[in-house]
């Protein structure tokens, strides 16, 4: 069996990842303080031998000296050059192995083929990035951190949608038995849960809402991120059409009539990741929302399931509602791609409706919460 080694693949392929982007922190910082120094000392060959022959051995000195600085930081840069290096070997181990499984299916070979390519792309970017210009200042290292740990993050998402497409049948639990789910209270609620509204498609108003519920065959058409308490009020992150119709943060509240299933991801977030929660929440407010995005990513559900059968040359592809409005999972998605946490199972996070998150294998159920 192929599959199994996919796993084993991907976590040493993430380790490495996090090797390269300590290597770079810590040597590219020590390469520019080295040749920082070096600023008043002749570089060229030409120069320092002219200062020979005019026999101001002092700058010649100074020269032999910047050689020897200079073969530290080539020292340094070696260092980064071998993790990438590492990572590399890794990533084509799992390339090739990832391509040579045939017992899934074709629109999913199509799809991790599709992110491959978009990986080496990002791998050569990451090499640009690497390879030290001796001219650059402090302000260019980080820029650089910046870049390779956005780069970072898109390879780690890609990766996890690989390995997502390998194990994942696309057959998806749309409900719980809330007999067998533990009842919570707001106050068991932590920064970063998932919050899914369980809502009886019968007593809704909204044409639309009724239509996707018939097209992803459940009444889980809505998430929310919980984001914190104060003060005793309970508040959560959204995207919503109702009432505002846009991203806002607003207390929670627990209407008659609704269930709401609380997913955490599994490792649990660390105390840092949770205030980069807020933070990346506070950059996501007043985003305006789109239903007909939301749409269109409750259609694909349907359509994966007739690409296994009538479609088989076609990739699970983007949303192609383009526009820079949102809908409540795929924002969420973002904000959680932005951890280095991949909590979809697709490419596009336009592309994740609700019962996607709520099939996500990195959240595991924790409860759920209803009126008194």
């Amino acid at each position: 069996m192929k599959k199994p080694r996919v796993a084993e693949l991907y976590t040493q392929l993430t380790l490495k990842l996090d090797l390269l982007f300590s290597s770079f922190k810590e040597n590219e910082k020590d390469i520019l303080f080295l040749l920082d120094s070096t600023k008043s000392l002749p570089r060229s060959h030409f120069i320092a031998y002219f200062n020979f022959l005019k026999r101001q051995e002092k700058d010649f000195g100074n020269y032999l000296h910047y050689q020897k600085i200079k073969k530290k930081a080539n020292a340094s840069l070696l260092k980064i050059l071998n993790s990438y290096y590492q990572y590399i070997r890794f990533y084509d181990q799992f390339t090739n192995h990832v391509q040579t499984i045939n017992d899934i299916d074709r629109y999913k070979i199509n799809t991790i083929r599709k992110t491959l390519i978009k990986t080496n792309k990002y791998n050569e970017k990451i090499l640009n990035i690497l390879v030290v210009d001796y001219n650059a200042e402090f302000n260019d290292y980080l820029q650089n951190l910046k870049d390779l740990e956005d780069l970072l993050i898109e390879i780690k998402a890609n990766l996890s949608v690989i390995e997502h497409l390998v194990y994942t049948s696309y057959i998806f639990e749309t409900k719980i038995d809330y007999a067998k789910t533990k009842k919570l209270n707001l106050k068991d609620l932590e920064t970063g849960d998932l919050i899914f509204f369980d809502e009886n498609p019968k007593t809704t108003h909204s044409f639309v809402t009724k239509q996707i519920s018939k097209v992803t065959k459940t009444s889980i058409l809505h998430l929310a991120l919980f984001y914190d308490e104060e003060k005793k009020k309970y508040f959560i992150f959204q995207a919503r059409g109702a009432n505002r119709k846009k991203t806002y943060v607003a207390p929670i509240e627990i209407q008659k009539g609704y269930k709401y299933i609380i997913l955490r991801i599994k490792k649990g977030l660390s105390s840092a990741e949770k205030d980069l929660v807020k933070k990346r929440v506070a950059e996501n407010i007043n985003i305006k929302f789109s239903l007909t995005k939301l749409y269109f990513a409750s259609i694909n559900v349907i359509l994966l399931r007739l690409y296994k059968n009538w479609m088989p040359f076609l990739d699970i592809g983007s949303n192609p509602w383009k526009t820079s409005k949102v809908f409540c999972s795929e924002i969420i998605a973002s904000i959680y791609k932005n951890l280095g946490h991949n909590i979809a199972n697709k490419p596009d996070s336009a592309e994740v409706s609700p019962i996607d998150l709520f099939n996500s294998p990195e959240l595991e159920i924790v409860g759920y919460i209803e009126e008194e």
